[in-house]
């Protein structure tokens, strides 16, 4: 047994869950939560919580969520979902995360592959009419008028979070990204898209990337095999991310605007993609963000006076 497999014993982290402080704070939850919350809701109250926080008619919202943490909801994740979908309306656009699960020794299969975001966002995948983005590390699902337009380029950019990824493309689109029992200060995989636009500009966010980029096969909607190139980012820091998580949380705190509900045990975060993007960004030229690797020893950033 691994010195990462007793520790997680020791903390009661599950074996698939990351070492990390949200890690430990997810399987404490569902140990303890039961017993502190026993008030039951159904899909319409999740989605009133939603429309608290800032999602209506039109939106364009993706969700990254833990299926475990819904264990008070009486409905399914299908009902949840068409409830969202009823509740974005004919012009609104739901987007999902669907990383990939990795089949060793098989391409990523844009249509059957299962995704590892989560039990919600596997039902989602499967939903009629939903498409899916060309990423064989950070692929995303969406359904509605922008899907096209937020998943087509995916593939095509330098790396999964640059300007031609759903993820960027959510702050042009005056996107929201709502974490749904994934903790009440979740930014979500957006963050990572400063990663990609100062990779350039920035040393210390160059060196967080391979220095060349990666062949990726993958099948595409034609059931014809294809590849792409994308730069990596192996280096985001070491297993334990538990320090990761209170950088993450100073910066949700100090420098964004958080919408924050909460039904029964379900924490719902919700953060505006742009202003995600673009307050991170400005911190980052500044040596703010909640990576881990590199240590910013020796590294040169603009004077930190001021949030920009």
């Amino acid at each position: 047994m691994s010195i990462k497999s007793i520790v997680k014993a020791l903390l009661g982290i599950k074996r698939k869950e990351d070492l990390s402080m949200r890690g430990l704070l997810r399987c404490w939850h569902r140990r303890l939560g039961p017993y502190f919350y026993k008030k039951k809701y159904t899909p319409d109250d999740v989605v009133a919580a939603m429309q608290r926080a800032g999602m209506k008619q039109g939106s364009t919202i993706l969700i990254q969520s833990s299926w475990g943490e819904f264990y008070n909801c009486t409905g399914t994740p299908q009902q949840l979902i068409e409830a969202i979908l009823c509740a974005l309306g004919p012009e609104g656009t739901l987007c999902m995360a669907a990383m990939p699960v990795a089949l060793h020794g098989k391409p990523f299969d844009v249509v059957n592959t299962p995704t590892r975001a989560g039990w919600l966002a596997e039902c989602f995948r499967r939903y009629p009419g939903v498409k899916r983005s060309i990423n064989v590390r950070h692929s995303v699902c969406a359904i509605g008028p922008k899907a096209d337009y937020l998943l087509g380029k995916h593939h095509l950019g330098e790396t999964a979070w640059d300007e031609k990824s759903p993820y960027y493309k959510l702050s042009l689109v005056d996107g929201l990204c709502f974490g749904l029992g994934l903790g009440a200060y979740w930014i979500g995989t957006i963050g990572h898209c400063v990663d990609s636009l100062l990779r350039r500009k920035v040393q210390y966010f160059t060196d967080l990337w391979d220095a060349e980029p990666t062949c990726y096969d993958y099948i595409d909607y034609d059931g014809q095999q294809k590849h792409y190139y994308n730069y990596s980012m192996p280096k985001s820091g070491p297993k334990m991310r538990i320090p990761s998580y209170f950088k993450q949380r100073h910066i949700a705190n100090k420098y964004l605007h958080r919408r924050y509900q909460q039904v029964s045990n379900l924490q719902i975060c919700c953060f505006e993609a742009k202003e995600v993007v673009d307050v991170l960004t400005a911190l980052g030229r500044k040596g703010i963000n909640t990576n881990l690797l590199p240590l910013k020893r020796g590294y040169k950033f603009e004077v930190n006076n001021q949030q920009q």
